[in-house]
């Protein structure tokens, strides 16, 4: 069997599948995104993820876990979460961990790949997750 080649037809025909394959989970990250904004008390949020400190980080991280969604449908949940007062940190440690963390995707990569490449998975998720948005001072530019 050859791969077919690369077209614009091959390229919308992925598109849609994909999006067949996705939606009520898209759906799903927009409804929990919009909830956030509505709903969720800002208070809290902001006491909870709203600094760029590493327990942010860290819960930002930690709440990922559960959900086990796709990039493209966590996206509207780390909007609500910033427009809820969450820390950019924060935010992108939810963003990162709900991929790169994924209990099923590390389970699904151990049956593929071997356990191995969901060790290094994991080794490398983790720092990634948990490391990229602390800094002890924010940025100020000089000049």
């Amino acid at each position: 069997m050859t791969a077919a080649l690369p077209s614009w037809q091959s390229a919308v025909d992925y598109a849609l599948a994909y999006g067949k394959a996705i939606w009520q989970a898209m759906v799903l990250g927009l409804l929990l995104g919009s909830a956030l904004q509505e709903f969720a008390p800002r208070a809290w949020i902001a006491r909870v993820l709203g600094q760029a400190s590493f327990r942010s980080v860290a819960l930002g991280g930690l709440l990922a876990i559960p959900g086990m969604m796709c990039t493209c449908c966590a996206a509207p949940v780390v909007i609500g979460l910033r427009r809820a007062s969450a820390s950019a940190a924060a935010a992108t440690a939810f963003w990162l961990g709900n991929t790169v963390l994924n209990p099923a995707a590390l389970v699904f990569m151990g049956f593929v790949l071997g356990w191995k490449w969901s060790a290094l998975r994991l080794a490398l998720g983790i720092p990634l997750v948990f490391g990229t948005g602390v800094s002890d001072q924010p940025t100020v530019p000089t000049g």
